[in-house]
């Protein structure tokens, strides 16, 4: 083997282990930019949250947490009832297929409220509880749904 050979194949690894590390690092972003939807505007918190739902995103466990968090968050905040239907969905998702993981989040959600309330003088927080344990008894009404009635 001559030196130019030598040269292109290292070249050529070189720009193989660049590729990869490009890959590995892009491989959080879609995750990202659906969480990053579930904080805007009725159509795009819609289309987050059936992303979640449908992409898989869920079965990664690494952004479960943040993913489900997100969820919970976006029926706090959100007044559609097409975005809270979809988000309803994606919870129910969550709930059904990593149960442990959505209880996890679901009480530290309750524990940050809590204490908000215990050190913060104002009445606001209560909507928020509230809004939680309303999502988290439609998730648990929708459970007991059969799945035939679901589509999901």
């Amino acid at each position: 083997m001559e030196w130019s050979e030598y040269i292109a194949l290292g070249a050529l690894l070189i720009s193989l282990i660049s590729t990869g590390i490009a890959l590995y690092r892009s491989h959080g972003e879609p995750v990202e930019s659906v969480i990053e939807g579930l904080r805007g505007e009725h159509r795009a918190v819609t289309y987050a949250a059936q992303t979640i739902r449908l992409s898989g995103f869920l079965g990664r466990r690494k952004y479960r947490a943040a993913l489900i968090a997100s969820l919970l968050l976006a029926w706090n905040f959100e007044t559609s009832d097409r975005a809270r239907a979809a988000v309803l969905a994606a919870l129910l998702q969550a709930r059904t297929d990593h149960p442990r993981d959505y209880w996890r989040v679901v009480t530290d959600l309750t524990t940050r409220f809590d204490v908000y309330e215990e050190v913060v003088d104002e009445e606001g927080i209560q909507r928020g509880q509230q809004r939680l344990e309303s999502v988290t008894k439609a998730v648990e009404a929708a459970t007991a749904v059969p799945a035939a009635h679901r589509h999901d």
